[in-house]
């Protein structure tokens, strides 16, 4: 083997090691979980789903705010096991096959802090053309805590014509840096 052909060869190891231990090291500071599973644990947390699949409506029809807030909730509850707090964001991705015009939707969300007690409903309007919502960005779970989420989704009161549609979506939970 030549000296030219022997350092191409240690060259293109060393490139690889470094994009490996690249990958791996961003792995490890972000990781994405969305609700296709009824739970999720990873290291010491554990993130787990009323449902599984996707959170959808089917043939709605257009309600006021305070009906809205009275249908079923799909819940989303973080427990951190850890000895240390865990960053992390909360978001509502719309799938490629919900049919619903997303500005047609109204978001009810609501938090219960390690109690089974939730806060009061705040509400959220989608956006046409947006297929992903932050529903809770920067949330902080300290050490040996729990958060539950409840999310509704409902047709606004003003909608006219979406009420064959079908709108489908997943609550995604992103682990942000947490060293």
């Amino acid at each position: 083997m030549k000296k030219g052909e022997k350092i191409i060869i240690i060259s293109t190891a060393i490139c690889l090691l470094v994009v490996i231990v690249l990958g791996l090291s961003y792995a490890y500071f972000i990781y994405t979980e969305t609700g296709p599973s009824n739970s999720f644990k990873a290291s010491c947390y554990d993130v787990s789903y009323s449902e599984g699949d996707a959170f959808t409506i089917n043939n709605a029809y257009p309600m006021s705010d305070a009906e809205g807030e009275t249908q079923p909730a799909y819940t989303i509850t973080i427990t951190n096991n850890c000895n240390r707090s865990l960053s992390y964001d909360v978001k509502l991705d719309v799938l490629s096959d919900s049919t619903t015009n997303n500005s047609s939707i109204r978001i009810g969300k609501q938090l219960a802090d390690n109690s089974s007690t939730f806060g009061k409903i705040t509400t959220q309007d989608l956006k046409a053309g947006t297929s992903s919502y932050s529903l809770y960005p920067a949330e902080t779970l300290e050490a040996k805590q729990h958060k539950t989420y409840a999310v509704r989704a409902w047709l606004k009161e003003e909608v006219t014509g979406d009420q064959n549609t079908t709108f489908k979506s997943k609550v995604t939970i992103q682990l942000l840096n947490n060293s």
